[in-house]
């Protein structure tokens, strides 16, 4: 697979970060306070960061974060059909067709990455976020699935 080896770089980084010790409860705070706090004491680090991939890791749909093509572009491949479009409010909305013929409309919660590819994260019930397998592909301009070979 032609992004393997992005992919097996992130899932290691992410999984890192959740397997990392909690401080103890009596160094922690209650209220989050975020990046912006520990600017001032780290700023050539938060310069570095907010011109990096990474600021772009996972951030909102919106026009300016979407790089794929959402005018009505399909997908067709892997046991179903997926139209891209907006709706009305400009929300970036994802049709799909099952083999079986059932259909499920998904709005795009927010867009993970800048290249090699995007993928969009479906909010598939209130709450509840799926990543989802089709992605665009911001160097050649195309949706493709991230497996393309039917299970066996």
């Amino acid at each position: 697979m032609r992004f393997a080896p992005f992919f097996a770089a992130a899932l290691s980084l992410a999984g890192a970060a959740l397997l990392a010790p909690l401080p103890a409860a009596s160094q922690t705070s209650p209220d989050y306070l975020g990046s912006t706090a520990c600017t001032d004491c780290h700023e050539a680090e938060a310069a570095a960061w907010a011109g990096s991939h990474h600021a772009w890791a996972w951030t909102e749909a919106s026009p300016d974060r979407v790089l794929a093509d959402f005018n009505n572009t399909e997908f067709n491949g892997t046991g179903m059909s997926v139209r891209f479009s907006q709706g009305e409010a400009g929300q970036y909305l994802v049709d799909v067709t099952e083999a079986d013929g059932s259909q499920r409309r998904y709005p795009v919660h927010s867009v993970v990455g800048i290249e090699p590819l995007q993928q969009y994260l479906l909010e598939t019930e209130p709450g509840r976020l799926q990543s989802f397998d089709v992605v665009w592909d911001t160097e050649q301009g195309g949706w493709f699935h991230l497996y393309p070979d039917p299970p066996r």
